[in-house]
């Protein structure tokens, strides 16, 4: 608190982490009594490089771009599918997955590229790796472009006080950065805990039990807050959410469409094409392309997104039934909307909100054929969205809001590698944003919840009522030996 009330930056090793601490000050300040304070500059290591870069970029023209998330994972595609090995692999997204994840892991541990090669004449993946990443390097050239691992040794001495905290999360090359160049704030010491052991007969036992302590804390203890670590989140997130949900939030499993908040949250987010709004935006631009089946072009006009009160939903309902008597199994969008409009008016159905609005959407679309850079193909897709799917944005909650947002940045990042993408047709423009909205998870942002579901274990900074981690399951599915704790 002292370095926030200095006006200095806190950097910590993630997003994460950074959000935690956030909220951590902020609550500080409030249980101070105070109504207002200095917004505490508490950041991202990861993003703090990239927004200092930008700065050098202000003064300085000729510095090469920072590849953003999505530029970084097409050009791996690209370099990748242009290989000969690459031609034979059958899930290239995964490969460029795997291939970004050990570049990083090169540059944050400070491995010589020799040391691969040297390695490379025993392993197939290693020169697999090397071919692949000296092609990347050569395209970053031709680019004029850099990647987000390579931000930290383009760095200069920071002019203005930093501060960072301790965590055994910093990787090497990061840590011995900021040693020289940050002043480190070390944790205060442990707090003693009650600790309670829980051996599950399963997995989901086991997630279960961890839910109902938090709901029972969260009863009987006013403010709790509690970290709760599963080390394999990422392959359990679906049966956690249903656990907690189970417990915290039983709301959600009713039909009503405001399901409420919940007093926990998931770290790491979501596909941004889950999203009600990015999923309907997505879609829509999909049926613009090529054949569209009865049953899609059904969905779409039933959309709860297209609708903006119960008799505009029972007209496109009614339309619907038609449609199904007298419709083909698949035609293409606009044939679709013809006999559409046809049909209602033969049927004394009336005017169709949805019909009109995805009549708009096509026509926006419409206007623009042939091969275009993404930044042509941008406007049109907003404009296609807003006359569609997004013509009722104003009815959408604060979730829905956010992740129309972030869709938004989405479409921004791509209209500005222009000179990564080149020129496409909209078939193949649509499926780099289906891919882009796939692979970019996203978080709502509504603050820390009194419960925070995490795949890390706790932090020495987090200053929580009670930390519960889970025992990892093994690859058969079994607990290992060691139990469940729950420190209240």
């Amino acid at each position: 608190m002292e370095a926030v009330t200095a006006g200095h930056t806190i950097l910590a090793p993630n997003t994460e982490l950074t959000a935690a601490l956030f909220d951590a000050v902020e609550r500080t300040h409030q249980d101070a009594g105070r109504d207002i304070w200095p917004t505490p500059r508490v950041r991202d290591f990861g993003s703090w490089l990239r927004e200092q870069h930008v700065g050098r970029q202000l003064a300085d023209a000729a510095l090469p771009r920072a590849l953003s998330d999505i530029d970084e994972r097409e050009l791996w595609r690209a370099v990748i599918g242009s290989s000969s090995v690459g031609r034979d692999i059958l899930e290239p997204t995964g490969a460029a997955r795997a291939v970004r994840r050990a570049r990083r892991a090169v540059y944050e541990y400070g491995i010589p590229l020799q040391a691969v090669a040297e390695h490379a004449s025993i392993s197939e993946e290693s020169r697999v790796f090397l071919d692949w990443n000296r092609e990347f390097d050569e395209r970053c050239r031709q680019l004029d472009c850099i990647s987000a691992d390579q931000l930290l040794g383009q760095s200069a001495p920071p002019a203005k006080v930093l501060a960072w905290i301790e965590s055994p999360v910093w990787r090497p090359m990061a840590r011995q950065w900021l040693r020289r160049h940050g002043r480190m704030l070390e944790p205060r010491g442990g707090v003693s805990r009650t600790v309670r052991r829980v051996i599950g007969a399963s997995p989901a036992a086991e997630t279960a039990a961890i839910a109902d302590w938090a709901l029972k804390n969260l009863r009987s203890t006013e403010r709790f807050r509690a970290w709760v670590c599963v080390p394999d989140l990422n392959l359990r997130r679906a049966e956690v959410v249903d656990a907690f949900d189970a417990a915290l939030a039983p709301q959600r499993f009713g039909l009503s469409e405001s399901a409420g908040a919940a007093p926990y949250a998931v770290a790491g987010g979501t596909p941004l094409a889950e999203f009600a709004p990015v999923r309907a935006a997505l879609e829509t631009l999909a049926a613009s392309v090529d054949l569209v089946p009865f049953e899609r072009f059904s969905k779409l006009l039933r959309a709860p997104e297209l609708q903006a009160s119960a008799a505009e939903a029972g007209a496109a309902a009614l339309l619907d039934v038609q449609l199904r008597k007298e419709g083909p199994s698949e035609a293409d969008q606009a044939a679709w909307l013809l006999l559409a409009e046809r049909i209602a008016a033969a049927h004394g159905i009336g005017p169709v909100p949805a019909l009109q609005r995805l009549r708009g959407a096509h026509r926006a679309l419409d206007d623009l054929r042939g091969n275009h850079a993404i930044s042509r193909w941008v406007p049109a897709w907003i404009a296609a969205l807003e006359s569609g799917p997004w013509a009722l944005r104003h009815r959408w909650s604060s979730t829905e809001y956010q992740a129309a947002e972030r869709f938004r940045e989405l479409l921004g990042a791509l209209a500005t590698a222009d000179a990564l993408f080149g020129t496409h047709s909209r078939p193949s423009a649509q499926r780099i944003l289906r891919s882009a909205a796939h692979d970019t998870a996203f978080q709502v942002q509504t603050g820390v919840p009194p419960i925070w579901v995490s795949g890390q274990l706790m932090d020495p900074w987090l200053n929580y009522s009670g930390y519960g981690w889970a025992a990892a399951t093994s690859s058969a599915g079994r607990l290992p030996s060691t139990p469940s704790r729950c420190c209240p």
